[in-house]
């Protein structure tokens, strides 16, 4: 998952490829879906991936996501838009709760 982190990062705006990507990654949904672009399809796919999962969106790209509430970790993320900056928030809150961070 690290060269996907690393591919978000450096996306300055939504990618198609990258959509495909994670969708093959996560197994979701059967067609493409438009993760980097919008805020509805990582959203679903945070709530089905991390259910217990607190997420917020802030201004400038900023997303911020807690794993659970007992979670004592938090990820904040700026990316080149709130949805870029929620997926990859996504995929570090799974690798560290996989201890793979």
């Amino acid at each position: 998952m690290t060269d996907l982190i690393a591919t978000l990062e450096g996306l300055t705006s939504p990618s198609r490829e990258v959509d495909e990507a994670m969708r093959i990654h996560f197994k979701y949904p059967p067609k493409p879906w438009n993760y980097t672009a919008s805020l509805d399809a990582i959203t679903a796919l945070v709530e089905r991936v991390l259910p217990d999962a607190l997420w917020d969106i802030g201004k400038g790209g900023v997303a911020k996501l807690l794993p659970n509430i007992f979670s004592r970790h938090i990820e904040v993320v700026t990316a080149a838009t709130p949805a870029i900056a929620l997926c990859i928030a996504l995929i570090r809150a799974l690798e560290a709760r996989d201890g793979k961070a």
